[in-house]
């Protein structure tokens, strides 16, 4: 019988120092063996003045402790910290990345696939081994026009692409039921605070 491989990937490594340290522990106890590191991280935090370290040298202590032993991909954001290049068409007005519920259809495509390179640039320029691209809250797989500039992304750097959704059109069904649950919850919430308020009258 042929052997199958199963592939358990860990999201998100490189921004929490408990996260990283629990990523590596799982890697090196044979219960992941694939990494989805994020690659724009600058060290920096909104609400901390400390500085951690940054996407890369995160990487290069995962390499260190586990001896290489997952696979790392490359794990492309829209929606989580500071884009690299300008991407004046992804941010909002302190230069962050709008978050999932704040996200805009309205990006230039020049601009998404010259941030998606960069991003896998931070990577590779610091010769970290990285096999596969993935992408934070599966933005890249809502819409088609944002998933044809992945699939160029990846093509243009040789790399597999690992997501849990591969069907744009009924990823953007997801994103709109995602949106609308968020809106009721938003509802649901000033509908308390309007009841609260009335009955403090």
């Amino acid at each position: 019988m042929k052997k199958k491989k199963v592939i358990v990937t860990t999201d998100d490594y490189g921004v929490n120092p408990t996260v990283n340290d629990a990523i590596i522990d799982a890697v090196n106890a044979c219960k992941v063996n694939s990494i989805a590191a994020l690659p724009n991280y600058d060290g920096m935090t909104k609400k901390r003045k400390k500085k951690y370290k940054t996407s890369s040298e995160n990487a290069k202590i995962l390499l260190d402790k586990t001896n290489g032993k997952g696979e790392i991909g490359c794990h492309l954001t829209l929606t989580s910290g500071r884009p690299i290049t300008k991407a004046k068409s992804m941010i909002d007005k302190d230069g962050y990345f709008r978050g999932i519920y704040e996200f805009k259809r309205t990006i230039k495509p020049k601009e998404l696939r010259e941030e998606l390179n960069a991003q896998v640039k931070v990577f590779t320029e610091a010769n970290i081994p990285i096999t596969h691209l993935s992408c934070h809250h599966n933005i890249l797989t809502f819409f088609p026009e944002l998933y044809q500039e992945y699939l160029k992304v990846a093509k243009d750097n040789k790399l597999a692409i690992r997501s849990g959704n591969s069907h744009p059109k009924k990823s953007m069904n997801k994103f709109l039921v995602f949106l609308r649950v968020k809106l009721m919850d938003d509802m649901n919430k000033s509908c308390l605070l309007y009841t609260s308020d009335a009955a403090d009258e």
